[in-house]
């Protein structure tokens, strides 16, 4: 494990901020750059070489000006295209293996899934039941705020 932990850290972008941006949340700069910068090199990919190096960009309108924020003012950034799409696709693939394999495993195992689900469900209920409780009393104490904040008015 450390030297699989060696090698990421030599792997890795070397400029990543304290705060890494994130993609459908996988790190840009830790994770998806260096993957694909690998899937480039073992050919399964051909991701622009400038936006592996340049990730995430300046956002710009449609006359090429920077576009900011009207709430904070600052520059808005996005993902190069060509990761963005990349990003998506494995989505999609993450999502299509995942239900391919529940329906594998429903159609051998019906009454298993079933009951390991109802089973689930039911071992949650005390926590459901704490969360709506806890909220209920949130929601009685604010409107008891406001009723008291028009009686004062």
């Amino acid at each position: 494990m450390n030297e699989l932990l060696a090698v990421l850290n030599n792997v890795k972008t070397k400029d990543v901020k304290a705060s890494e941006r994130k993609s459908w949340n996988i790190p840009i700069n830790t994770v998806l750059v260096p993957f694909l910068t690998v899937t480039n090199l073992e050919g399964k990919t051909n991701i622009p070489r400038e936006d592996l190096g340049y990730p995430v960009k300046l956002s710009r309108d449609s006359d090429d000006n920077i576009r900011f924020s009207t709430k904070t003012g600052k520059p808005q950034l996005k993902l190069a295209k060509s990761i963005s799409n990349h990003v998506k696709g494995m989505r999609d693939n993450l999502i299509a293996m995942m239900s391919t394999s529940v329906i594998d495993y429903y159609a051998q195992n019906k009454v298993a899934y079933d009951n390991e689900r109802k089973t689930c469900l039911s071992e949650s209920k005390p926590q459901i039941d704490k969360d709506t409780s806890d909220l209920e009393t949130i929601e009685l104490a604010k409107l008891e705020q406001t009723e008291s904040e028009h009686v004062l008015a």
